[in-house]
């Protein structure tokens, strides 16, 4: 080829995912509009019990139809989990009795291979997984900075995560709230642990905890929020209908007898000019405040995060938001994971 090349910016997506998304409601809506089209000339034509035994045979195909596409995405996420390399790193386990109902919580402290932690007191980050999920869901983004440095990093499983299965209830959010405090506190007092450089990151729910408790909390220096549900009535409003079935077909639930949702949320913890510090003197959002969020996220409203972003009036460097990646910001872990790097190796200094 002779001359220069010619660029083109219209490049081909490797995974033609909103394709396949766009077939997949196609299909959902073929299936719902032959249920619909039975019921409508069955019980004309056909006998009652033919009708309901065709109309539920296909609602049947629809909901299996579900279970393997939401299963196989499951199992493809924790497969991901489970070929990390662990190497040059020494994992440890503890477990600590939650104060709010004595329930056993298993928890987990993580550093490079040859770093003495008697030695003296290292930064340290803490960490909270999504809903349902488990402390390994944040490995992929932690451990590569804990393998670098003389960092100790903490985290553990919540109520009700799986695997493994920690007992509790993974919808007891107002424990949960209680453990994390508790875990938090707990790190915090280790003896290898430098109080004055602190940093908490958390995924999904696991960024709700970390608004809720860690952000308000001058002990910590700095969080990262990754598809955060800031608003948890804007969160219900705008999950899509197939989402909001798949949660109760799985047991999730986002609401609290007696407590409204706009109780519930992190809303009211966000501070537009900060938070004090142990002197009283404000520090800056964008000197503690990270946020990653998938414009296509289905489960947790890109909008929650556009919300925060003006409360907190977070500068653009201080905000990652992606084209795609969904909920689990699926295929941007390399990026996210270096330019979460930068942001805490700077609060680690």
């Amino acid at each position: 080829m002779d001359g220069a090349i010619e660029f083109s910016s219209n490049v081909p997506r490797f995974i033609p995912r909103t394709g396949i998304r766009r077939a997949m409601k196609i299909g959902h809506g073929i299936i719902l509009g032959g249920i619909i089209a039975v019921m409508a000339t069955g019980f004309t034509f056909l006998p009652t019990g033919i009708s309901w035994a065709i109309f539920f045979v296909s609602l049947t195909v629809l909901v299996f139809h579900f279970l393997i596409i939401f299963g196989k995405s499951m199992v493809s996420l924790n497969e991901r989990y489970e070929t990390m390399d662990y190497s040059g790193l020494v994992k440890n386990s503890f477990t600590f009795t939650s104060k709010s109902d004595g329930l056993e919580l298993p928890g987990y402290s993580y550093h490079r291979e040859g770093l003495d932690r008697s030695a003296g007191q290292f930064p340290a980050i803490i960490s909270f997984h999504g809903w349902g999920a488990s402390h390994v869901e944040m490995d992929r983004y932690i451990l590569p900075m804990v393998r670098e440095n003389d960092i100790v990093y903490y985290t553990l499983d919540q109520r009700g995560s799986a695997p493994p299965f920690t007992g509790g209830d993974k919808n007891d959010h107002l424990n949960g709230i209680e453990d994390a405090n508790q875990f938090l506190d707990l790190v915090i007092k280790q003896p290898d642990v430098d109080v004055e450089r602190v940093l908490v990151v958390g995924m999904s729910m696991g960024s709700f905890l970390t608004l809720k408790v860690a952000y308000p909390d001058p002990r910590v220096k700095a969080v990262v929020v990754m598809a955060p549900p800031v608003d948890i009535n804007l969160t219900l409003q705008e999950m899509p209908l197939g989402t909001k079935l798949g949660f109760k077909l799985f047991g999730f639930k986002l609401k609290i007898t007696g407590m409204s949702p706009s109780e519930l949320s992190p809303l009211a913890c966000l501070e537009r000019d900060g938070i004090p510090d142990g002197n009283g003197k404000r520090v800056p959002n964008k000197e503690r405040v990270l946020m990653f969020h998938a414009r296509d996220d289905r489960i947790v409203s890109f909008k929650n995060s556009e919300i925060a972003k003006d409360i907190l009036a977070l500068p653009s460097e201080n905000v990652v938001f992606f084209d795609r990646g969904d909920h689990w910001l699926v295929g941007n872990e390399t990026y996210i994971t270096l330019i979460m790097s930068k942001f805490l190796t700077k609060h680690l200094a």
